[in-house]
């Protein structure tokens, strides 16, 4: 079972977005590899990196209890947590729907990688 947070529904006070290149500076380092005898090119798709990501700020969210099955709930001892037909969660990590997922792990990308000689490009957004 996979889930998503609804996003519309935090109230998120920090900063959400996160750089990103325009497609002139992606087809300009494209066709600067292709032009390049010899050169060799690696990209890596990271969309689902913010997942498991630590927060700082703790979200929440209500979960029906009919989302779980009765085996789940019977084996985890999880009756008693039910309020209103429905579950408090407390998410601590990155998940689908979080608004600052993607800037979390940015961030944490950026601090990872710096002791390695890493920095973004000052006027290059995401490069």
């Amino acid at each position: 079972m996979q889930w998503a947070v609804g996003g519309n529904l935090i109230n998120y006070p920090g900063v959400t977005s996160t750089p990103s290149s325009e497609i002139t500076t992606v087809k300009l380092l494209v066709n600067s590899t292709i032009s390049t005898p010899g050169a060799r090119f690696m990209c890596t798709d990271a969309k689902d990196v913010f997942l498991n990501t630590t927060m700082k700020r703790k979200e929440y969210m209500w979960v029906p209890a009919s989302l779980l099955s009765d085996v789940i709930i019977e084996q985890y001892a999880l009756a008693s947590l039910i309020i209103n037909g429905h579950f408090l969660f407390e998410i601590s990590k990155g998940m689908y729907g979080l608004p600052q997922g993607s800037r979390l792990a940015y961030d944490q990308l950026i601090e990872h990688l710096a002791p390695h000689g890493y920095r973004p490009v000052p006027r290059t957004p995401g490069l």
